[in-house]
């Protein structure tokens, strides 16, 4: 079965996040994956407090968006890496989504993750 690809917020690099949503929202997309990336594109972050997640889940839930990963991109090699990617992965049990993205080669071993960290 063919599923919808999904559309990552950095797409929307320098924009709000609210603007990155409805641009993805006209562009047609139900799915995306929210940019994670202090200094770069933030448009979700760990630190971030509950209201300000709750505002996101709000916002996507206006535009008919599911979130379906966290794009942190953490550099795992390091420990301030392994301890953002473990923070991403308590995003990401807060949206609810399937995937973190610390680094494109992980993206096999995020799922497995996810489910250890949910038991």
């Amino acid at each position: 079965m063919f599923h919808q690809l999904a559309i990552n917020s950095n797409t929307y690099h320098g924009f709000s996040l609210e603007d990155a949503v409805k641009g993805a929202n006209e562009a047609g997309f139900t799915q995306i994956e929210l940019a994670a990336v202090k200094g770069h594109t933030a448009h979700v972050l760990p630190d971030m407090s509950e209201d300000e997640l709750q505002e996101i889940k709000i916002l996507l839930n206006e535009y008919g968006m599911t979130c379906v990963g966290i794009g942190s991109h953490s550099n795992l090699m390091r420990e301030e890496g392994i301890t953002n990617l473990i923070k991403s992965i308590d995003l990401a049990t807060f949206f609810d989504c399937q995937y973190v993205l610390p680094q494109q080669v992980m993206r096999i071993m995020i799922p497995m993750l996810l489910k250890m960290k949910r038991c």
